[in-house]
This record gives structure tokens, C-alpha cells and sequence, in this order.
């Protein structure tokens, strides 16, 4: 060893990982950007978008209660009309609590050993 070169590195006995020949990290979403554009196929919605959509049902719960509402107290007295949407949402929650308990209460029993 000439004077001034660096010793060598020590050797743990693993060797080297070949470098594989082909496309780096990040091709194939690149590719499959590609192939969905010449589908004409839109990319998937971005998470934005889903919270849109969550943010939107329950309006449009409230938009359907409040027809619902209307049209079946057609002929019933005012105190009825506004007492309508209230009760169609306190029947629509009843339904829900008593099915989720319902399904616990199945999945309780059914489990048991």
C-alpha cells in the first residue's frame, strides 16, 4: 500500500446488493397514471373529495326528512308540520340503536362456546 491510500473497509461478510437494471421507484404509478388516461378512465378522488361527500350526507338526509315531512303533513295542522321532521329523525335514530343492538346482542350470543 502506497503511502496516502486509505486502508481497506473492513468486510462484514455480506455481500453487495446488485443493482437491479429496469425503472426506479415511483414507475409504476407513473404508468398507471398513463394507462388510466388512455382509457379515458379520471384518477381516483383525492381525500378532499370524500370528506365532500361526507360532509354532504348528512345535508342531504336533512333535504329528504324536511320533503318527507312536508308532503305527508299535507293535511295536517301547522303544530303537526313542525313537529313532523323532529319525529321522523328521533324515529329514524330509535331504528338504528335498536338494529346495531340487536346485531351486538346476536353476535354475543352466536360466539359463545
Amino acid at each position: 500500500m502506497a503511502p496516502g491510500d486509505r486502508p481497506p473497509a473492513p468486510d462484514d461478510g455480506v455481500p453487495a446488493l446488485p443493482r437491479t437494471p429496469g425503472p426506479g421507484p415511483g414507475a409504476g404509478r407513473v404508468a398507471g397514471a398513463r394507462r388510466r388516461r388512455a382509457r379515458g378512465r379520471p384518477r381516483p378522488p383525492a381525500p378532499t373529495a370524500w370528506l365532500g361527500l361526507a360532509l354532504l350526507a348528512p345535508l342531504l338526509y336533512a333535504l329528504v326528512v324536511l320533503t318527507a315531512s312536508a308532503h305527508a303533513g299535507l293535511r295536517e295542522p301547522p303544530a303537526v308540520k313542525l313537529r313532523l321532521p323532529v319525529v321522523l329523525v328521533v324515529m329514524h335514530v330509535a331504528w338504528g340503536v335498536g338494529f346495531l343492538r340487536g346485531v351486538s346482542r346476536h353476535a354475543r350470543t352466536e360466539h359463545r362456546t
